[in-house]
């Protein structure tokens, strides 16, 4: 099954062998420890609302991407307004924004020729696509 990114009208279709690198890394539910003023241990603990993080990645040996859908990845990532995207991953639709919070951009990837003019059609390798659960 195909992943994909709509923003409106517009579609982008993403290798399925992409892997959700942080899948087990988030919890819904958080906690914050501090001691009170008398020395006592008070632990609050809250449900997260949104901030899930989805991070797509492919390798040398998978998932390549070719450079036109990650120039328009690229573009909706660089919008000013925050944008909503609808990710469909594994048949189940996520609200998401590209995740700008890290180095490095929320869209990546490596060409896997280094041709002198790249074509949209030329494929990339080591695909790091970013994403935060709205």
């Amino acid at each position: 099954m195909a992943i994909t990114l709509t923003h409106g009208t517009q579609t982008v279709t993403l290798p399925e062998a992409l892997i959700w690198s942080d899948e087990l890394a988030w919890s819904p539910v958080t906690q914050s420890a501090a001691y009170s003023i008398e020395g006592a241990l008070v632990i609050d603990r809250m449900v997260r609302q949104a901030g899930r993080p989805i991070t797509l990645t492919g390798s040398a040996s998978r998932a390549w991407v070719e450079r036109g859908a990650l120039r328009q990845l690229q573009a909706w990532a660089a919008q000013e307004t925050e944008a909503v995207f609808v990710l469909i991953l594994r048949g189940t639709a996520y609200r998401v924004i590209f995740d700008l919070s890290q180095d490095g951009g929320a869209v990546t990837g490596e060409p896997v020729m280094a041709w002198d003019t790249p074509a949209d059609g030329d494929e990339y390798f080591n695909v790091k696509l970013k994403f935060l659960e709205v």
